[in-house]
């Protein structure tokens, strides 16, 4: 599925763990951090040790308190399907910005317990340069497809949407203009959204330029990107004031297809375009 990363798992009988390893970054050799995956079948009740074991960094917030986060399919079905109000699984200061998909991400929890991160046992191709997440986890319900990630996956299918929102909204549409900025090796659009009041002449106001998800597995970027969004085109005072005054062009997903391809660091030329700024390529770095 979209942004979807897992190449496979061993279920170790000894001890009853299982061990997953990811893929690498699309054409490259490594980039191994950023995780979505699926269990379904899981029994409920029971309490699985899962262990993602070719993670790239040393240095993590999983040392720090981090967890992975984690959403039901059933608890997803329950909430959405009338029988709860969503905002009450909401987190405190949850974006307001309507959207199609209203409600969905904020069904994410951190989730997991017992995490540690450590450098990884040298088993097989698994060599001793890569580290391993390992984590419990007890499924609640049975029949369930519980899906983890390393942060709230925000896909470019969300984004696509949010933006075929906001330009046919009443509320919003007025004060923002979208376009395609460049199309990508995988031949999808790299949209640029631009934000003001565009009955005030642009000759008496200052550009401000935002640029969000270069690297694909920054989910967190195109979080705060979507509450800016929702921000700035809101009615409060504050968001008049810098539509008034400034132009705000914002290129929300600089990297899309890395962002579906699930990579964490990479376009698909597998090269880390956050360090291609000073050369360069037309073509492969569009």
């Amino acid at each position: 599925f979209e942004s979807g990363n897992l190449r496979y798992v061993v279920h170790d009988i000894d001890t009853d763990e299982y061990n997953l390893l990811l893929d690498n970054d699309v054409h490259s050799r490594g980039h191994t951090q950023w995780f979505f995956f699926a269990v379904r079948n899981a029994q409920a009740g029971k309490r699985y040790r899962i262990r993602i074991c070719n993670m790239s960094k040393s240095k993590t917030l999983f040392r720090m308190g981090m967890r992975p986060h984690a959403w039901s399919e059933l608890h997803a079905a329950e909430v959405l399907s009338g029988g709860r109000d969503w905002s009450e699984d909401a987190s405190p200061g949850s974006v307001p910005l309507e959207t199609p998909w209203a409600g969905v991400a904020e069904l994410w929890k951190p989730a997991g317990e017992d995490v540690r991160y450590h450098r990884s046992r040298q088993v097989g191709s698994v060599g001793s340069n890569v580290y391993t997440l390992a984590f419990d986890y007890v499924f609640e319900m049975p029949d369930d497809t519980v899906f983890f990630a390393y942060y709230v996956p925000y896909t470019y299918s969300m984004l696509r949407a949010t933006l075929s929102h906001l330009v046919v909204d009443p509320a919003t549409r007025s004060w923002c203009r979208v376009k395609s900025m460049a199309g990508t090796l995988g031949e999808v659009s790299c949209d640029v959204l631009t934000i003001s009041n565009f009955s005030v002449s642009r000759r008496m106001k200052k550009a401000v330029i935002v640029s969000s998800r270069v690297h694909p597995g920054e989910s967190n970027a195109s979080w705060i990107v979507h509450g800016l969004l929702g921000f700035l085109l809101s009615q409060t005072a504050e968001a008049q004031v810098l539509r008034d005054n400034f132009v705000w062009v914002i290129v929300p997903m600089l990297n899309p297809d890395g962002v579906i391809s699930g990579n964490y660091r990479c376009g698909l030329c597998g090269t880390d375009l956050n360090r291609q700024w000073r050369s360069p390529n037309e073509l492969l770095h569009a």
